[in-house]
């Protein structure tokens, strides 16, 4: 919504919407303006669409009153920030003339359909379950394919990772005196129901299984458990850390343990789902076992990108709002 940057605290519109303006017609203010961004506003009713899910939940907790309204209002201020973080970047596109027309994101929503293997009336519930609809849903992917083409081109395009920093990471992640002791591993898993993307045990087996088969084919494992993975570890690239043998879970235990760094293990079956590993390095005293470069380089050099790409988009997204005019009134 384009409105002037000095003007309106509220949005104010006719009582019945599509009758004609008529001096002295009844009007009611239905949405309060959040934040201006330049000359466009956002509104709370487009805060409350774009964290209906966060809300509900929220709502649906038995909270207490003063504690619901304190913790809708500490998320609505999230949601804000996202929005006012999307806004200066849907600017910034049409400032370069960037656009992403409809059959692109048609294209896009067949393909989410296809990966997930749901029909269209099945989709169609999905998104009412989680209380959305086609039209937003169609709105929020053109959005994001927008930004990413937008982030590809101011950021990502200006990332370099070379050999000699690849080295250097596994040098200094690997050596010797400074490895913790334990086992360092990487993990993708995969669950059903509201915990997963799948909607049966099978359908999760079969995932956890195709997603097994490309690490062994080649694909790398961190930026596959980053599209894939149903584990919180996947906005890590399934990385956990290092765990000393007494942390590893029982299931876990039997099958690192029979690793050796670099390896795959096989896929394991859970309460929760079913779940593969890969071992980077282990320690145990004085004696370190380590995954050779070339097992993981493109791991490290994946790491080395995202870690770049986030220092570079961070110094990027302040430039903008160092430029911008933003008021927010939420």
């Amino acid at each position: 919504m384009t409105l002037p940057r000095f003007t309106y605290a509220f949005v104010v519109v006719l009582l019945f919407g599509m009758a004609p303006f008529a001096a002295g017609a009844d009007a009611v203010i239905i949405d309060q303006v959040a934040a201006i961004v330049n000359d466009e506003v956002i509104t709370l009713s487009e805060i409350d669409v774009e964290g209906a899910p966060l809300l509900r939940r929220i709502q649906s907790q038995g909270l207490e009153p003063a504690e619901q309204q304190a913790a809708l209002q500490k998320t609505r201020q999230e949601i804000l920030d996202r929005l006012i973080e999307t806004t200066l970047q849907q600017q910034k596109a049409t400032e370069m003339g960037m656009e992403i027309d409809e059959a692109e994101v048609d294209h896009a929503v067949g393909r989410i359909m296809e990966k997930n293997n749901r029909s269209k009336e099945q989709f169609l519930l999905d998104l009412e379950k989680i209380g959305t609809n086609e039209e937003q849903y169609h709105l929020s992917i053109k959005r994001q394919m927008l930004e990413s083409r937008l982030v590809n081109v101011e950021v990502r395009s200006k990332v370099v990772i070379t050999d000699k920093m690849v080295q250097e990471y596994y040098d200094s992640q690997h050596a010797q005196q400074s490895a913790p002791e334990g086992y360092t591993i990487l993990q993708m898993g995969f669950a059903w129901g509201q915990t997963g993307r799948a909607t049966s045990r099978e359908e999760a087996r079969q995932r956890a299984e195709a997603a097994r088969q490309q690490i062994l084919s080649g694909d790398d494992f961190q930026e596959l458990a980053r599209s894939q993975s149903d584990m919180p570890s996947a906005r890590d690239g399934g990385a956990i850390g290092t765990l000393t043998r007494e942390e590893l879970a029982p299931y876990m235990r039997d099958a690192i343990l029979s690793l050796t760094p670099g390896q795959i293990s096989p896929l394991i079956e859970t309460e929760a789902g079913f779940q593969f590993f890969k071992l980077l390095s282990t320690k145990a005293g004085d004696v370190v076992a380590q995954a050779p470069l070339d097992s993981v380089k493109e791991e490290i050099r994946n790491t080395l990108y995202g870690q770049e790409s986030e220092r570079l988009y961070k110094a990027w997204m302040d430039q903008l709002r160092e430029k911008a005019y933003i008021k927010k009134l939420l």
